[in-house]
């Protein structure tokens, strides 16, 4: 059964979440509205809690405060954060959590609607009765042998165009079909990939696999664009461009459906060998995606000398624009400069019909979210694209697009 710990100095707040908490399936709640006597529970039985709900403003010990204690005894369990001042600082709150290495699954600002904590809820794994498996560390060891027995697998989450609503391509996710843990996400092995020089062998396997999915997708009468994330750490060979292309010819796949995507934090300064590889793959014709943007450092610089044809604005500027003028100013600055540029754009993190709407007012090419699809094995992509048509039909019947 899962524990849920709902800290809040208001006797109303506490109120409406706990029935709002038992609407949705939950039994085990305490609220508490001392953040002190919250604390105490939990310094004497961290684990004992599964989901915390926590107000920013509160007297005596406010939410950053009651963040750094979370850090300090280790809590391992869920993190909501939830406040009625400024949203710009809750969303403060929510990237300091994230510094922290803490399992923040969502920030909302008060009044708290059912839908909206029920959407977080889900979104972040919170099961009626139990928690996602416990994020455990891995061995180099283990990956690799997950890697060379087939054990990581290719989820992908559509993108469709927010003029017509059609879909307009996929992006591959990497996934570990852990035989123990169940699926195991890439924030839990990338790094330990990279870190132990196995990332070339995982991307060439998730190149492989998307390849693979892209030409029978194409013998059943869908063509698509694909993106798949490229570690910086892949490409560190001047001959990638190659190789990459060789493995696209020999399945008949088209250079220009095939989308390389880059997080924009991880690329160099003016590195010669970075901007060599860059150049070649958009001479062959791969699409260029800065992914993240807006999260990393130098940006200008960086589409000044690398030819990208997308950029993607991150989900923590989308997410809420549509009533947040300073996100909503950040995002349509970026449109703006991208469109000049002559890219496209992707919108992240459509969660709701409201994010839908802000991103097309805003001139967003693409949406890619969970309005439109959660991340879906490679099974139920064909199946998905028919449905998408059907709720398309029904969203042109009501104007939203």
């Amino acid at each position: 059964m899962v524990k849920i710990l709902v800290v809040d100095d208001d006797a109303l707040m506490l109120h409406l979440m706990r029935r709002q908490l038992m609407i949705i399936g939950f039994d085990s709640i305490h609220c508490i509205n001392d953040p002190n006597v919250a604390l105490k529970i939990l310094e004497l039985s961290p684990a004992g809690i599964d989901l915390i709900i926590c107000d920013l403003k509160m007297p005596g010990v406010d939410g950053i405060e009651f963040i750094r204690v979370l850090v300090k005894i280790k809590y391992k369990g869920k993190l909501i954060l939830v406040s009625g001042e400024d949203r710009r600082l809750l969303m403060l709150a929510n990237k300091l959590a994230l510094a922290h290495d803490l399992n923040i699954i969502g920030a909302l600002i008060k009044p708290v609607t059912p839908e909206q904590l029920k959407n977080v809820i889900s979104n972040g794994k919170v099961k009626g009765d139990a928690l996602e498996h416990r994020k455990r560390v891995y061995k180099s060891s283990e990956l690799k042998h997950a890697i060379e027995h087939g054990e990581i697998e290719v989820y992908y989450q559509p993108q469709v165009s927010l003029k017509t609503g059609k879909v307009t391509g996929i992006e591959a996710l990497a996934r570990w079909a852990h035989p123990e843990d169940g699926l195991v996400y890439p924030d839990q092995f990338i790094r330990l990939a990279e870190d132990s020089e196995l990332i070339g062998s995982l991307t060439s396997s998730l190149i492989d696999q998307v390849l693979t999915h892209m030409e029978w997708w194409i013998e059943h009468g869908l063509e698509m664009n694909v993106s798949v994330n490229i570690s910086m750490n892949s490409l560190v060979s001047i001959d990638y461009p190659d190789i990459i292309a060789a493995k696209a010819f020999e399945k008949n796949i088209p250079l220009s459906s095939l989308v390389l995507e880059v997080t924009e934090s991880c690329l160099m300064h003016n590195d010669p060998k970075q901007m060599d590889i860059f150049a070649r793959l958009k001479i062959k014709g791969f699409g260029l995606s800065i992914d993240d943007f807006g999260t990393g450092y130098s940006t200008l610089e960086k589409l000044r000398d690398i030819p990208f044809s997308e950029m993607k604005i991150d989900k923590g500027f989308v997410l809420g624009a549509c009533e947040d003028p300073s996100l909503a100013a950040i995002v349509k600055s970026n449109v703006a400069l991208a469109h000049e540029l002559g890219m496209s754009v992707v919108a992240e993190g459509i969660e709701t019909e409201a994010d839908w709407n802000f991103a097309a007012g805003s001139g967003c090419n693409i949406a890619q979210g969970y309005f439109i699809s959660p991340p879906i094995p490679v099974n139920d992509v064909m199946f998905w694209v028919e449905k998408w048509k059907q709720r398309m039909s029904n969203l042109l019947d009501r104007d939203c697009l």
